[in-house]
């Protein structure tokens, strides 16, 4: 019998997405690339490519080419932040997570034990 493959999800530091979102805040770049990140949040490029860019691509705010999206053009304005945060939410995670726990803030131990059970982490 086969291993049932975990389902893996994006993540990233919230001091990186803090300080990235800032840097969109005051100018949003042509490219989001390894040097840009490196840069930025001053570290190397092949931790920015798998511990920013990747995640920036999989929540939708840069697509394939490294450019920013729309998403990531309104996801750099306060007042339509939670409304971008619900999008890249309902994008990302199963309909079954977000049926169990509708409400943002979610119950922190439901959600990690639903993580927990799912990913197998």
């Amino acid at each position: 019998m086969s291993e049932e493959k975990k389902a893996s999800f994006p993540k990233m530091p919230a001091k990186n997405w803090w300080a990235v979102r800032e840097k969109f805040v005051q100018s949003i770049p042509g490219a989001v690339t390894e040097n840009y990140i490196s840069s930025v949040l001053s570290m190397t490029p092949d931790s920015a490519r798998a511990n920013v860019i990747t995640p920036l691509k999989s929540v939708g705010l840069i697509d394939a080419d490294n450019k920013p999206t729309e998403l990531a053009k309104r996801w750099r304005d306060d007042a339509q932040y939670p409304k971008v945060c619900e999008e890249m939410r309902k994008k990302i995670y199963p309909s079954e997570l977000i049926d169990a726990f509708p409400t943002v803030p979610a119950s922190p131990d439901g959600v990690e034990r639903w993580f927990m059970n799912h990913t197998g982490v």
